[in-house]
């Protein structure tokens, strides 16, 4: 049976283990996830990521006192560049995607891509990539693209939102979707927040966070389970030995995955 948390934190560590080494936080805000990461991975090097002059400035005051974090004042996206955003009343809603004008004035940020950061930096993997980019999140992921490709990034906890016309947050289906093409799974999801009103032109959407792992840990960690499983609901035969018995061991999951009707849209 898969268990899960309603601490994204404990499911991480149930499936990546304890000893986790690079985490990403990436639309870093103040600090509070940063802060949550260092102490449920106290061995980590934890790289945080903030663009907001004016929030990166209370971000490195929140957490200058954390072994292993490191700040920078930049964020993330699919190409690089320098975006003016609209700074927003409440720091956690500055965004690229949803760039309304409320009064506060404009400011410069600078972006990048994960690709290069860790190309630079000589970061070879990435355990788990925090992103809560206010809508961004898909081109943060997409930046990351030769990290996804070469299974360099074990988990992914993302923001997202319900509603196609909510530009603040990533719709759920689309980074789905995407995070489904790249062989990793809906895990969990955390945190409903929010709830929809319907007040023009300031709609307050829902919105939550999903944790996805890479399929290869699900299979690794479950495959004795699934395989038991397909054999109860009869899409894999019984296995039998000579005398007849069902072997107590079941198969790896290398050696029986060519005999499951799964198409490729539907790994486990």
């Amino acid at each position: 049976m898969i268990l899960r948390s309603s601490d994204f934190c404990e499911d991480v560590k149930t499936h990546l283990g304890p000893e986790i080494r690079v985490v990403f936080d990436v639309g870093a805000n103040f600090g509070q996830t940063t802060k949550l990461l260092s102490q449920h991975f106290p061995a980590a090097r934890i790289y945080s990521f903030e663009p907001v002059e004016e929030t990166y400035d209370h971000l490195i005051s929140n957490t200058h006192d954390l072994s292993g974090v490191e700040c920078f004042q930049i964020g993330f996206s699919d190409r690089p560049g320098t975006y003016e955003i609209f700074v927003q009343p409440h720091p956690g809603e500055n965004s690229i995607e949803k760039n309304v004008d409320s009064g506060r004035g404009t400011t410069k940020i600078s972006l990048e891509t994960i690709d290069s950061f860790c190309s630079r930096n000589g970061i070879l993997k990435i355990y788990l990539l925090k992103t809560d980019t206010e809508g961004h999140d898909l081109c943060v992921l997409r930046g990351a693209q030769s990290m996804l490709d070469q299974k360099c990034i074990s988990a992914v906890y993302s923001e997202f939102g319900f509603y196609r016309d909510d530009r603040g947050h990533t719709n759920l289906c689309d980074l789905l979707y995407f995070m489904q093409a790249n062989d990793y799974q809906l895990y969990n999801y955390y945190r409903i927040g929010s709830s929809f009103r319907d007040h023009p032109p300031y709609r307050d959407y829902p919105w939550a966070n999903a944790l996805f792992i890479k399929n290869s840990i699900i299979r690794e960690i479950y495959a004795d389970e699934y395989l038991e499983w397909l054999r109860k609901i009869g899409i894999l035969p019984t296995a039998r030995t000579s005398g007849g018995a069902v072997p107590s061991s079941l198969p790896s999951w290398t050696k029986i995955t060519s005999q499951l009707p799964l198409t490729r849209d539907s790994k486990a």
